[in-house]
């Protein structure tokens, strides 16, 4: 039942998520339920940590997780570049999660695990969804910046529904058993299958994303996108079976938290960054800077 939910909820994010880029009225609120996921991410996965011995103030490494996409919006608009955007809010967390713990009365108690864990939670969460808003807002974003952002949600999220539906009708070989019962190799495939539709279909019908991009750039982010973002949830997955827990967070969703919402998000926008600043440019000549 875990797995219907995770993916009902993904659909419903990725839905609110795209009305929001659409409609001239709720545009503005996209930023906000960017800030809401990282800020509830970053939580969670301290929260994770804390169970291991980790003594990090999660409120706090979920507002420097917030930041890190605050700063890379204001970039956008200010004109500021990437590489200073990312700078600053890296330096910020960098020495707030390694300074702050020392402030507390048993500060060497715990001192590695602690660090680590705010660090790492601030760039787990917090990297990739300002990477997301660079897309959309920072300096150099391409014209087609709402569609290309739409595109790598649906077709992550494809996944999970694909494997869902197929897993629960042909599944019968484990594909991790030791991190996740549910999932099988039937399932990967028809999640793999799905999101190769799902891709195809809108590259064909939606004009916007068939303008963005090339078919065969298409289909080829599409199966990376199904491969990295299996790979995400099982790593997630991992962390929830290390900490003793069932759900990543709060009972928000009818499943668990935000984590288990954008694992495989937070996976595969690294790679699509890196597409959208180096490869896309390249098979996109025409495509200049807004």
């Amino acid at each position: 039942m875990a797995t219907v939910h995770r993916a009902l909820s993904g659909a419903v994010f990725a839905v609110l998520f795209s009305l929001g880029l659409f409609f001239r009225a709720t545009q503005p609120l996209v930023p906000w339920i960017v800030c809401v996921a990282t800020g509830l991410g970053v939580f969670e996965f301290v929260r994770l940590a804390e169970r291991k011995g980790a003594k990090a103030p999660s409120w706090l490494a979920a507002a420097l997780g917030v930041w890190m996409v605050v700063i890379s919006y204001h970039g956008g608009l200010d004109g500021m570049s990437r590489f200073g955007c990312f700078t600053m809010a890296l330096a910020a967390a960098f020495l707030a999660s390694f300074g702050l713990p020392l402030l507390r009365r048993n500060g060497i108690e715990n001192y590695i695990s602690s660090a680590s864990a705010m660090f790492a939670g601030i760039l787990y969460v917090g990297l990739p969804m300002a990477m997301a808003m660079e897309i959309l807002h920072g300096p150099g974003r391409m014209p087609h910046s709402r569609f290309l952002i739409l595109f790598a949600l649906l077709t992550i999220w494809s996944t999970d529904i694909g494997a869902y539906f197929i897993g629960r009708r042909f599944g019968k070989r484990k594909m991790a058993p030791r991190l996740s019962p549910n999932k099988s190799v039937e399932g990967l495939i028809g999640g793999v299958a799905f999101t190769l539709a799902a891709a195809a279909l809108l590259k064909a019908l939606w004009p916007g994303i068939g303008e963005a991009f090339l078919w065969p750039e298409a289909l080829a982010l599409a199966l990376v996108f199904s491969f990295v973002g299996v790979a995400g949830d099982l790593a997630e997955s991992a962390m929830k079976r290390d900490a003793g827990v069932k759900d990543s967070g709060l009972d928000f969703t009818g499943h668990g938290g935000m984590l288990d919402i954008i694992d495989s998000l937070l996976y595969c926008m690294p790679l699509f960054y890196l597409h959208i600043k180096y490869i896309y440019p390249l098979l996109h000549p025409e495509a200049g800077a807004q």
